[in-house]
């Protein structure tokens, strides 16, 4: 096992977004399609049975909600990325099954409006 090896993901995603407008709070759900990739880095040094890299359908499903008071802004959201074709990380004693590579993220943006 290598104590220095990285998981790097990187992808793209598209997502519509339905807003319920209640004054200055905007409660807000999410959904999308996109793909990724993981890389294991440094491949070189990986002697695992998992896979150098991977590439993933993701589909994305989220709630949130936004603030909006004068010129300050600020978005609460959380998303749970599903994902489908993974076959970076074997299932134990399995060539043939593969682990989930889901994910789930929650992030806090805040701005001001000029």
């Amino acid at each position: 096992i290598d104590k220095h090896a990285l998981l790097l993901t990187t992808g793209a995603e598209a997502t519509m977004r339905g807003n319920l407008p209640l004054g200055v709070f905007t409660p807000y759900a999410v959904v999308g399609a996109g793909w990724a990739r993981f890389d294991l880095a440094p491949y070189w040094s990986n002697t695992s049975s998992i896979e150098d890299n991977d590439w993933v359908i993701v589909f994305p499903l989220g709630v949130g909600v936004a603030y909006r008071h004068d010129r300050l802004l600020a978005d609460l959201r959380g998303v749970y990325r599903l994902t489908f074709a993974e076959d970076m990380v074997p299932t134990s004693g399995s060539t043939t099954e593969h682990r989930d590579m889901d994910s789930w993220t929650v992030t806090l943006h805040g701005g001001f409006e000029f």
